[in-house]
């Protein structure tokens, strides 16, 4: 029962500020026989709801020294609003007076009384001491106890969305409106998962709540254990009240996933000829790794590009991750003066959230002109005089310069030429591959290049050494209409200047990784993916499906990563992998950036695990100079080893630089070291000190052209002498100044001509 109190209660409970007092005035004291005394005050709290419980406190003054017994002090309360009396209490002080105390004020209680609302508040409080008796009025602020609705009569369960994250412990909260106007009773809250959702469980299933005023809102909280592998998208809680309402309330669940996202291509989109209609095919590729739901794609269509087949608006139920659907189209242009004409493609859809997304890209017309470029006549083929000089004087085992110079004599421009210089017994090429490219050689121009060629063996005066070229031309018939050649063997695509994100990034701060794929020769179907470790996910796209890529054309691509609290801090090597069909071959070619990542929040967890953590040494920052090395040539590494420790110091640092990956056939290792060793030692590094080590390295000449990934083993001790060890790696790209791979010869003319050294 609630009971509402006041004044001081054997020293042991205060009168509220705020608590009305009702003071009795103009009290006179009265003398009866040997004791007077006067009602001086008296005390009722306010706001006493019905059947509450409640005390009164009544200030006797007068002369009590004939007074031998405190029973003699008797306290009534009468009113239709007291339901029952309490118990009257005396205070100590009046225990303990004296006889020839003079006038004293006496601080009495009534105490646990209980009221009721009657509709009369006023109480007569009637106080007898001895024979003589006397009474004083008081009214009371009561009132009738509110009316009570059930929660099925008031409570509304609030649906909003409760957004969570996977692999987290996550407090979610609930609210409970009480939509009557009168009170409802507190009760428990029942929470479960709709359909028993996998890797996702309610902690505490059921929540009390208490009660709440008509309008008013209040806020039940509970626990959410969220798995990692729990799957992206929408899960529901099924929330309800005993004998009252339900609802149920959505929990998105956010991932690392990355989103539905689309590659667009198409199939007989070429060769439009005006006003003839041409069906094609448009290939929908989702690369993210959710589905992508009641996909809706609209052709827009324009005033010089005319959809033939009833509508433009075309539907596809679901797409699912790494998933190609297909739809048809019935396109006419209107004019061929441009060669390629956009149409813009719009993608609707619904994503694992269940919520509207909205893709727009654009497809592309090629047209036939309407008017025939002018015919060539039938020119004859290149053909080459080959002239090569300093081929004398060759000593033995000693390598020596040469240069080719390659004139084109016929009346036909030479593309895509391939040199190739064929070995023998008593001479080899030094300086890398055998075969060189020329991109072009237009007919009545020259070019030239430069070969290390060595012999070991001087007892022959005159050696032969074979040179092939093999190229492509335009052929056109007597009517002037182009013929088709066949074509040399297309040349590898290649990735460079990649741009990493330098210095230490901290977890959750987003960083780039940048790089060009240069395709000489054009490449089809090409999948390029941006791949990191785990714990660093991509933020933007990072696999991108080409349809194709023009020759001699360069593309530059930018991936947004993000490191996540899971990661240690260390520095991370980032893959920039392509897959595509070369001549009719499957390849695969990677090259490599790094970042470093610092995770503090770690760290400090560490640090306040114990106040002697284990130092942690990385490479906070490295250089490279020049930035691309050049195979054949010398560079500069600058290696910067960060003590990432707060308090503690380091000591008897050492870092070997393991180079594992050899040469092209095996001809050793890709770089050695030049004027010292690959060790690194450094005596000692204080708390959050950088220290910078410099060695120079050389690169063989026959590096295949890519990122290689060095790894640094590292060894220290900790203040206490503990040894420890761990493993950095760096990117270092290496690029190659004449092409070393060795393509098939698909043209070549026969009976090439020789040069003699």
């Amino acid at each position: 029962m609630n009971k509402k109190k006041i004044g001081a209660l054997m020293m042991m409970a205060i009168v509220a500020a705020n608590t009305p007092m009702v003071y009795v005035s103009d009290l006179k004291a009265e003398v009866t026989g040997d004791v007077y005394f006067e009602i001086y005050d008296c005390n009722v709290p306010g706001d006493v709801m019905d059947g509450e419980e409640f005390d009164v406190e009544v200030v006797l003054r007068g002369d009590f020294s004939n007074v031998t017994d405190e029973d003699d002090v008797k306290i009534e309360l009468i009113g239709s609003c007291i339901a029952k009396m309490g118990h009257q209490t005396t205070p100590a002080t009046f225990r303990r007076r004296n006889t020839n105390d003079e006038e004293t004020n006496y601080r009495f209680f009534v105490i646990n009384n209980v009221y009721t609302y009657s509709g009369n508040n006023q109480i007569e409080v009637k106080v007898t001491v001895g024979d003589e008796t006397k009474s004083s009025f008081v009214n009371i602020d009561g009132k009738a106890k509110p009316e009570i609705v059930t929660a099925a009569e008031g409570i509304e369960i609030s649906t909003n969305i409760i957004n969570a994250v996977v692999g987290e412990n996550q407090q979610i909260a609930i609210d409970l409106k009480n939509v009557a106007e009168k009170r409802v009773d507190g009760g428990i809250l029942n929470i479960e998962l709709e359909n028993n959702a996998t890797g996702i469980s309610v902690k505490r299933p059921e929540v009390k709540f208490s009660s709440i005023a008509g309008g008013d809102t209040a806020t039940v909280y509970t626990i959410l254990n969220i798995d990692e592998d729990v799957t992206q998208g929408i899960h529901n809680l099924v929330v309800s009240i005993e004998d009252g309402p339900s609802a149920v309330v959505p929990v998105k669940v956010a991932s690392s996933f990355m989103p539905a996202s689309f590659e667009i291509t198409t199939a007989n989109a070429t060769n439009f000829e005006k006003d003839k209609p041409q069906q094609i095919n448009i290939n929908f590729t989702n690369i993210g790794q959710v589905a992508a739901q009641n996909v809706k794609v609209e052709l827009v269509q324009t005033s010089n590009v005319l959809i033939m087949d009833h509508s433009n608006v075309k539907y596809i139920n679901n797409i699912e991750p790494m998933a190609t659907q297909s739809l048809t189209a019935l396109l006419q242009v209107n004019s061929v003066e441009e060669a390629s004409i956009p149409m813009q493609v719009r993608m609707m859809y619904i994503n694992d959230f269940g919520e509207p997304q909205t893709d727009e890209q654009y497809i592309y017309l090629t047209t036939v002109p309407q008017a025939e470029a002018e015919k060539l006549k039938n020119l004859a083929p290149p053909s080459f005089e080959i002239l090569a000089t300093n081929t004398t004087d060759f000593m033995k085992d000693v390598a020596k310069n040469i240069s080719i110079k390659f004139k084109n004599v016929g009346e036909s421009d030479a593309d895509n030429v391939k040199i190739e210089i064929v070995p023998n017994e008593n001479v080899y090429i030094k300086d890398g591959s055998n075969v060189r490219y020329l991109n072009s050689i237009v007919a009545g121009a020259e070019k030239s290049l430069e070969v290390l060629m060595e012999v070991n063996n001087q007892d022959v005066l005159n050696i032969p050494l074979e040179i092939k070229a093999a190229y492509a031309f335009a052929k056109y018939d007597d009517e002037g209409d182009e013929v088709t050649a066949e074509e040399p063997a297309k040349r590898e695509i290649s990735i460079g200047n990649i741009a990493e994100p330098s210095g230490i990034w901290a977890v959750g701060e987003p960083f780039n990784v940048s790089f060009d794929v240069y395709a000489p020769d054009g490449a089809e179907n090409l999948k390029l993916s941006v791949m990191a470790e785990e714990g660093i996910v991509p933020k933007s796209k990072n696999l991108f499906m080409i349809n194709e890529i023009a020759p001699e054309t360069t593309n530059r691509y930018l991936v947004t990563f993000q490191a996540l609290d899971s990661i240690k801090t260390n520095t991370y090597p980032i893959e920039i992998k392509t897959e595509y069909m070369l001549n009719e071959e499957e390849v695969t070619y990677s090259q490599y950036a790094t970042v470093s990542v610092e995770n503090n929040v770690e760290e400090e967890e560490e640090e306040e695990e114990s106040k002697g953590g284990v130092p942690k040494v990385i490479i906070g920052e490295y250089t490279i100079d020049p930035v691309v090395v050049r195979a054949g040539e010398e560079f500069v590494l600058n290696v910067g080893f960060l003590n990432t420790h707060k308090e503690k110091n380091v000591s008897n640092f050492k870092a070997n630089l393991m180079i594992t990956e050899q040469g092209e056939d095996n001809t050793g290792s890709v770089f050695t070291p030049i004027g010292g060793s690959n060790t690194f030692f450094i005596d000692q590094m204080d708390p959050g000190q950088t220290v910078s080590k410099m060695i120079r390295m050389y690169t063989i000449p026959s590096a295949t052209p890519k990122t290689y990934e060095v790894s640094m083993n590292m060894e220290y001790e900790d203040d206490d002498g503990a040894a420890i060890s761990a493993t950095e790696y760096l990117g270092i790209p290496v690029e190659q100044v004449t092409k070393l791979d060795i393509a098939d010869v698909e043209m070549e003319r026969p009976n090439g001509p020789r040069a003699d050294c």
